[in-house]
């Protein structure tokens, strides 16, 4: 078989071992350098200090958005006059009702609502 013909053959290590060996130890010399600087590049602590700046960032939002919610709940108890709850808009009066009031309707209340009825 002419060289020319067995380059073009593809690389298969059953067929020709001899040359599977010699492609790969050709590869491997020529990544040689480039392997040698990832692997001083990635030590534990450059890993490490590559998660500080993202940790940080969330330890920030959950701060904020714990102060944020503190807030509002503190500006929620001050309000004294009677704010027209979400619930009444997206539901029948009944059924904000029940969820303002924190209280389990009951199954009949439940059917009445359903039916497009006031339960009461």
């Amino acid at each position: 078989m002419s060289s020319e013909r067995r380059q073009r053959l593809p690389l298969d290590p059953g067929v020709d071992p001899v040359r599977w060996e010699r492609v790969v130890g050709l590869i491997m010399e020529e990544a040689r350098p480039e392997l040698e600087r990832r692997a001083s590049e990635a030590s534990p602590v450059v890993v490490l200090l590559g998660w500080t700046r993202p940790v940080l960032a969330m330890a920030a939002s959950i701060a904020a958005l714990c102060g944020a919610t503190l807030m509002a709940r503190a500006a929620e108890s001050q309000v004294e006059a009677e704010v027209p709850a979400i619930a009444e808009a997206l539901v029948p009066s009944s059924v904000a009702a029940w969820l303002e009031g924190g209280q389990a309707p009951t199954l009949e209340e439940l059917v009445l609502s359903m039916a497009g009825e006031e339960g009461g």
